[in-house]
């Protein structure tokens, strides 16, 4: 959303460890200032662990509700798996 519709930008950054790998898992959300309860969200996940290989994956979400989003999001990170 345009800068005035939308409030200040939040990031919590994390080190996870998935399923076979560690990684950076970046969760940033914002919340439209005219539409309570309504969040858009950008996730970045980026992989610590490993020397070969890598993985870099991101989500964006717009106009979601916080809880709804958070959940997705939480089900998304934990699918990720490295497999041989």
């Amino acid at each position: 959303g345009n800068r005035r519709h939308v409030g200040p930008v939040a990031c919590e950054i994390k080190v996870v460890a998935l399923k076979g790998f560690d990684a950076d898992v970046s969760v940033c959300t914002r919340a439209y200032r005219k539409l309570a309860g309504l969040y858009d969200f950008s996730v970045r996940i980026t992989s610590v662990s490993g020397t070969s290989h890598g993985v870099v994956s991101s989500l964006d979400m717009n106009g979601m509700d916080f809880e709804a989003g958070m959940s997705f999001i939480r089900r998304f990170v934990d699918a990720m798996e490295r497999k041989s």
